[in-house]
């Protein structure tokens, strides 16, 4: 018996388990729903991307006719762009003389200044501060002398304001001496 005796597995021994019978639930698996979803989702932005080309390609095309139309009228802008260059020309003629001539002004103002700080500050001015800068320099280092006698004053008790600041009585009083003053200033 132990030799025919076969021992017959039952089905609590067997633990293997066969793939093909278990029900395939992957995680990386989507959705039904959510497919549906991008996929709509696709469509429309398919969609839209064909609407949108269409309308560069009429963007461009508008674009193009314009350059057209541009090109046409560029025969007519060509005779006034050939005058503005001959004014051009004649302008920087100008421009060129008066830029010679600020150049030798500021040359003869600076050397009008004999003190080297003065030409240092004025180094960097344009031309009208320039002038105003050297007029102020040479007309404060020259000190003017007067000819004329300083007034003397025999009227010692005068307010500072003069006689006219007096009471009518003591104008009165005052008035020959504030006329000799006046006479000797003269």
């Amino acid at each position: 018996m132990s030799d025919k005796e076969q021992v017959q597995p039952t089905s609590e021994q067997n633990t293997i388990t066969n793939d093909s019978t278990q029900a395939t639930t992957n995680e990386k698996d989507i959705p039904y729903d959510r497919f549906s979803e991008v996929v709509a989702k696709k469509n429309n932005y398919k969609d839209e991307n064909t609407s949108l080309r269409k309308q560069l390609d009429e963007f461009e095309a508008k674009n193009k006719e314009r350059k057209q139309q541009q090109l046409e009228e560029q025969g007519k802008f060509k005779e006034a762009n050939e005058v503005l260059k001959q004014e051009n020309q004649d302008l920087k003629v100008v421009a060129d003389e008066y830029n010679s001539y600020k150049a030798k002004k500021r040359e003869s103002l600076m050397e009008t200044l004999s003190n080297q700080d003065d030409k240092d500050i004025a180094e960097g001015m344009d031309l009208t501060k320039l002038e105003k800068f050297v007029n102020r320099v040479n007309t404060a280092s020259t000190v003017s002398t007067s000819s004329n006698r300083p007034a003397t004053r025999d009227m010692e008790d005068l307010p500072k304001g003069g006689i006219f600041e007096l009471p009518k009585e003591e104008r009165k009083k005052h008035w020959a001496s504030y006329i000799d003053s006046i006479k000797r200033k003269n």
